[in-house]
């Protein structure tokens, strides 16, 4: 089998991650939150990553990736929210950090925060009345993340039920299926 010289590349540099880092260990956890704290934007970046795709083995780390949704590097907030959204409920503790990522300037930062917030749920209620402007956003992955959020953590609020209706009509089309799932959900 023949790799082109990206994937070879690539394998070089997951191999280095982890001859740095560790992997697979819980102890590496503690040195990747570090560093999220690095001076080098590559290093917050591939720690980031390495945190979202240990997923909920690495919960330990929810903290330290709330405090990185205010990395001045859009790729750092952005892997950080991934990360969090991979953890799902163990998020919880960071709805507040989550809610204010609502109003980042990068979209993809805010589409990947509704988005967790969803997979919190009901205990993502704090963030209501943040998700009722964001499902207003211009951009229709954002709408659609923060009505599919509302819709998981409480569709049935007399706040939000005006919301979903409304997305009934929004011009994209997945933002009316989210808002139809939400409604039919209560």
């Amino acid at each position: 089998m023949a790799y082109s010289r990206s994937t070879i590349t690539h394998l070089f540099a997951l191999a280095w991650c982890c001859l740095l880092w560790g992997c697979g260990d819980g102890r590496s956890v503690g040195k990747l939150m570090e560093r999220l704290q690095d001076a080098n934007v590559g290093v917050r970046q591939q720690a980031a990553r390495e945190l979202r795709d240990r997923g909920p083995t690495a919960t330990a780390a929810v903290p330290a990736l709330a405090k990185a949704l205010k990395d001045p590097d859009a790729t750092v907030r952005t892997r950080s929210a991934q990360a969090l959204r991979e953890m799902g409920g163990a998020a919880k503790t960071v709805v507040s950090e989550l809610t204010e990522a609502l109003n980042d300037t990068d979209p993809k930062v805010r589409e990947l925060s509704a988005s967790c917030l969803a997979r919190i749920g009901s205990d993502a209620r704090p963030a209501v009345p943040t998700l009722l402007t964001t499902a207003r956003d211009s951009v229709p992955d954002v709408r659609r993340a923060a009505i599919n959020a509302l819709g998981r953590i409480d569709p049935s609020a007399q706040e939000t039920i005006p919301i979903l209706r409304t997305a009934l009509n929004d011009s994209d089309f997945q933002v009316r299926t989210a808002a139809a799932e939400a409604l039919r959900g209560k």
